[in-house]
């Protein structure tokens, strides 16, 4: 798990969060210059979101070619099969989110459909693999004896505080925001003790994209708007338990 390019072994811990900082200031223009040439031609909020997430889908593949990571990645690691059981409690997460079924039209959830899973590969290519591996080789190399476990918080909190850019479409949104970056650093946690335990990245792939696309169908467009940290405490709570999971399954330093 802690096997890294030559090139990368090169890397101190200081050298790994500096471009990491730098690439995730990266995605974050890349998606901001993807969604505004996108809303020059199209006023589809879901097509403008497709525009954003594609671009930045597009930086991080390139990014995983940069930093020689292709090697390493777990996409479906069949040998690792007896761990599978540990994705039901992710997966628990889809039906938690599902609160109904709102009429949305076709065009729209085919649209929805195809953005979940544009957004989902993103987020999990950067923070479950590109973040996370970089992060493990730095912690080792600083000759930390919990490199792993250090690297999912490190890479999770980052996750987390990646939703602070929500601030840019909903600077009203504070509180909201502050909620949201909590709960995904407690997912952020939990989804990357499984990838560690099952070295397969595609299911978290499909259940992130699930969980998303299940919001979306019972999101009604009347509903107010979630604006208070009070608004996301439930949600907090929800996903509390994904953080007890990931800190149960790393409890022992994988090898």
């Amino acid at each position: 798990m802690t096997c890294v390019s030559s090139s990368n072994s090169k890397l101190s811990l200081n050298a790994v969060f500096t471009q990491l900082c730098t690439f995730y200031l990266l995605a974050i223009a890349v998606q901001v210059i993807g969604r505004f040439l996108v809303s020059r031609v199209s006023e589809n909020e879901i097509i403008i979101d497709i525009g954003e997430n594609t671009a930045a889908l597009l930086l991080v593949v390139r990014g995983l070619s940069y930093f020689g990571l292709w090697g390493e990645i777990g996409w479906f690691t069949t040998a690792k099969w007896k761990s599978f059981p540990v994705f039901l409690v992710p997966a628990l997460y889809i039906v938690l989110n599902f609160n109904g079924a709102y009429g949305h039209d076709l065009s729209t959830v085919l649209q929805a459909a195809l953005n979940t899973v544009i957004s989902a590969s993103f987020e999990e290519l950067l923070c479950r693999l590109m973040a996370l591996h970089l992060l493990i080789h730095g912690f080792t190399a600083q000759g930390n004896k919990r490199p792993i476990l250090c690297a999912v918080l490190t890479s999770s909190l980052l996750f987390g505080f990646a939703h602070f850019t929500n601030l840019l479409n909903q600077p009203e949104a504070l509180g909201a925001i502050i909620g949201q970056m909590i709960y995904a650093s407690f997912i952020g946690i939990g989804f990357a003790a499984c990838y560690i335990v099952t070295r397969s990245i595609v299911p978290l792939i499909v259940i992130h994209a699930s969980i998303n696309f299940v919001s979306f169908w019972g999101e009604s467009k009347i509903e107010p708007p979630t604006l208070t940290f009070e608004d996301t405490l439930g949600t907090v709570i929800v996903c509390f338990p994904l953080l007890l999971l990931g800190l149960w399954l790393l409890r022992h330093e994988p090898k």
